[in-house]
C-alpha cells in the first residue's frame, strides 16, 4: 500500500512510535514514490531540508520536485518556483515559468504561494484591480493560518492596498500575528 509506505517513512523521520532514521525515512519516502505518489516525491526531495546533515543530490531534488508537480501536488509546485526564482534570477524564461508555478500552487490553494503571489500584485506596481486580488490573496493565506500574512494583511489595512484604509483593522491584525 503506497500511501503506508509514505506514513513509514514519516514514523522513522519524526520518530513517531519508533527509534529516529533519516536513512530508513529515505528509503521508506523512495520507495513510494518510485510507486509515483505526489506527496512521497516531495517528502524525499525535502528530507534534507528538514534534517540538518542529510544531503540529497541538487538534480536529484528537482527531479522529485518535478514529478510531484507534474501530479499538481501544490507544496510542490510552491517550492519549485522558489527553486527557480532562487537559482536563475536574471533569465525571463526561468522567472516566467517561476511565476507560472507560483500562480499554479496559489491556485491549488498552497497558502504559502497565496501569500506570495498575493504580495507581488498588492505591493507590485500595478493597478488597483491587481491590489485588489493581491489583497484577496492574502487573506485567504491569513485564514489558511500564515502569520506573515497577517503582517502583510495589516500592510494593506495600513496603506489602503486593495482595501478601504483602516487603521484599527491593521492593529487587529498586528495583534493576530503576534499571537
Amino acid at each position: 500500500v503506497v500511501g503506508e509506505m509514505l506514513e513509514v517513512g514519516k514514523l522513522y523521520e519524526f520518530g513517531h512510535g519508533t527509534d529516529r532514521s533519516i536513512l530508513q525515512a529515505a528509503k521508506w519516502y523512495l520507495k513510494a514514490s518510485r510507486c509515483n505518489l505526489s506527496k512521497a516525491h516531495y517528502f524525499a526531495a525535502t528530507l534534507g531540508m528538514r534534517n540538518d546533515g542529510f544531503r540529497i543530490s541538487e538534480r536529484r531534488k528537482l527531479s522529485l520536485l518535478w514529478q510531484s508537480a507534474a501530479q499538481k501536488y501544490p507544496p510542490a509546485l510552491y517550492l519549485l518556483s522558489r527553486e527557480y526564482r532562487d537559482r536563475m534570477r536574471g533569465n525571463p524564461g526561468i522567472e516566467k515559468e517561476a511565476n507560472r508555478l507560483l500562480v499554479e500552487a496559489a491556485e491549488l490553494g498552497d497558502v504559502r504561494a497565496m501569500h506570495e503571489y498575493g504580495n507581488r500584485l498588492a505591493f507590485g506596481n500595478g493597478s488597483q484591480q491587481q491590489e485588489e486580488v493581491g489583497f484577496e490573496l492574502i487573506q485567504k493565506a491569513a485564514e489558511g493560518e500564515n502569520y506573515h500574512a497577517y503582517i502583510d494583511l495589516a500592510h494593506c489595512y495600513a496603506f489602503g492596498l486593495g482595501v478601504e484604509r483602516s487603521l484599527s483593522e491593521a492593529v487587529r491584525c498586528h495583534e493576530v500575528a503576534l499571537t
